[in-house]
């Protein structure tokens, strides 16, 4: 996330507008291991598919 001018905290906070957004939850440390947006992507993509 670094490469989109992205820091730490922006993450948490793009995390948490997600959580709202599509009733999902971020653990803390799945956090830490996101370092791209295909990280990302892929989280949310098998959360939702849990959610099923």
């Amino acid at each position: 996330m670094k490469d989109l001018g992205l820091d730490s905290l922006d993450v948490v906070e793009m995390c948490l507008t997600l959580e709202d957004r599509y009733g999902i939850q971020f653990e803390t440390e799945e956090l830490s291991s996101i370092k791209t947006v295909s990280d990302l992507y892929s989280s949310i993509e098998s959360k939702l598919s849990a959610k099923k």
